[in-house]
């Protein structure tokens, strides 16, 4: 703080004999640079309520078994009271901490059998196909995640 303080006078001296219409530009095309990220980054935050709404209208029964990765574990926050959530990440972790020699197939045939209810996950965590085979339907996706249901 002390060293802030003490180069604030020079900080002062420097912008105050510095060009402001060079300053203004400057800034401007800073401004105009970072527009594209701000617009990608709203349309993110739209696609995850998104994800948050179809969650919370589409899972209302209590007491479920819940598997979500970590990129879409922000859309189980509004339900997890009165449900058991799992990660898949930590299972991951546990897994290859336990039994190292596991493949992934393998690892996600295990993790089907366990018989959550709904399965949360981003796109491309498991192939469709292979929970489709176990009896799980997609009941919503977007560009953040989909979700599935248990249907035996």
């Amino acid at each position: 703080q002390l060293a802030l303080i003490l180069f604030f006078p020079f900080i002062y001296i420097f912008l105050y004999n510095f060009k402001k219409t060079l300053l203004i530009f400057l800034v401007s095309a800073l401004l105009i640079l970072e527009i594209p990220r701000v617009i990608h980054n709203t349309n993110k935050y739209i696609q995850a309520k998104q994800f948050q709404f179809a969650v919370k209208n589409l899972i209302k029964e209590k007491n479920l078994r819940i598997l979500s990765d970590k990129e879409t574990y922000f859309g189980i926050f509004l339900i997890k009271k009165n449900n058991i959530l799992i990660s898949y990440d930590t299972l991951g972790i546990i897994n290859n901490f336990v039994s190292k020699e596991m493949n992934k197939d393998s690892f996600h045939k295990k993790i089907l059998s366990s018989n959550h209810d709904y399965i949360l996950f981003a796109k491309n965590r498991i192939e469709k196909k292979l929970l489709n085979e176990n009896g799980y339907k997609k009941i919503y996706e977007n560009k953040l995640g989909l979700i599935f249901k248990k249907t035996l």
